[in-house]
């Protein structure tokens, strides 16, 4: 069954980048373009630099700007830029707590775990309801395999605002990396009735129902979040473990078909159609895709054994 994947709101990277570029040529940049209502990417970028080229620009704004802009490059994945510009604002406003979260995602996208959760630390000491922070750094955590600690920090998010599903979701997604599934369970099913349209938290719930066995609920989960969220390889290889585990081979392989359709390397779902073809008697299709499973994620049948799928 597929990891939980960390998702970013809005747009992907490669259209986020393709149109900050494509929108440069609009008309010149505002200092409300900057400052004021959210707009493109690109507008944002390209106006923010006019602001802090301009020698008249007063320290406040120029916080701001550095905010605004390192904000912008967060969003297209220019991770050290945003960090440069975040930096800067930092030292004209070092008990803002919103700049060293900020600051924190990048570091966080750039693998740094520990920094990001230094920054972290410097957002939630100035300011102890922050729970972007505190959310995030649980995130931070649970990269680093700290699961306790991770659900520590999710336990105090959920504290600081009850009506959140996000934090719910990300502390059954840690339980579920302890493999206790029913306390995963429970996170995601009050995640789903404060947000029944989060396609995350229905997938998730499809997962653990279906590593515990309880595969006509995992079914309607899976399903439902394919309703939502149409081809996602992910969803995809989720339903078609499901089947799997009900042994309906012809279901599972063209739900396997499909993720790799859409994602060559899914190595969740190379390794449930290698096993699926496998039963179905294919020993020598099953192995190729077995191998390439194999290659991408050396313990992926331990992963599996522990999922109750053995070959």
């Amino acid at each position: 069954m597929t990891r939980f994947r960390i998702r970013t709101i809005g747009l992907g990277l490669a259209c986020a980048l393709a149109c900050a570029q494509a929108s440069l040529a609009q008309a010149p940049a505002s200092r409300e373009d900057c400052l004021g209502a959210e707009t493109t990417v690109a507008r944002t970028i390209q106006s923010c630099t006019a602001v802090l080229d301009s020698a008249q620009t007063s320290k406040a704004d120029r916080v701001a700007a550095l905010g605004k802009r390192g904000s912008a490059y967060l969003a297209v994945g220019e991770n050290d830029r945003a960090i440069a510009d975040f930096d800067k604002a930092i030292e004209l406003d070092p008990k803002n707590p919103f700049l060293h979260n900020r600051r924190g995602v990048a570091w966080a996208r750039k693998g740094d775990q520990d920094r990001a959760i230094n920054d972290y630390d410097e957002a939630i000491r100035i300011e102890p309801n922050l729970i972007e922070a505190v959310n995030n750094r649980g995130l931070a955590y649970a990269r680093k395999g700290a699961w306790d600690r991770a659900i520590l920090e999710y336990n105090q998010a959920v504290k600081l605002n009850p009506a959140m599903p996000r934090p719910y979701y990300n502390r059954g997604a840690a339980w579920r990396a302890k493999g206790d599934h029913e306390h995963a369970i429970a996170d995601f099913s009050q995640a789903i009735r404060l947000n029944p349209k989060g396609a995350d938290y229905h997938y998730a719930r499809c997962a653990s129902y279906a590593i515990t066995g309880q595969l006509k609920a995992a079914l309607v989960d899976c399903n439902m979040a394919l309703k939502l969220r149409p081809g996602d390889a992910n969803f995809l290889g989720g339903r078609g473990f499901t089947y799997l585990k009900m042994g309906d081979l012809a279901r599972a392989i063209a739900d396997f078909d499909a993720a790799l359709a859409k994602d060559a390397k899914h190595v969740d779902a190379l390794f449930g159609r290698g096993v699926a073809k496998t039963r179905k008697g294919d020993k020598a299709g099953g192995e190729v895709d077995l191998a390439a499973a194999r290659a991408i994620e050396p313990g992926i049948e331990e992963r599996y054994a522990g999922y109750g799928v053995k070959l």
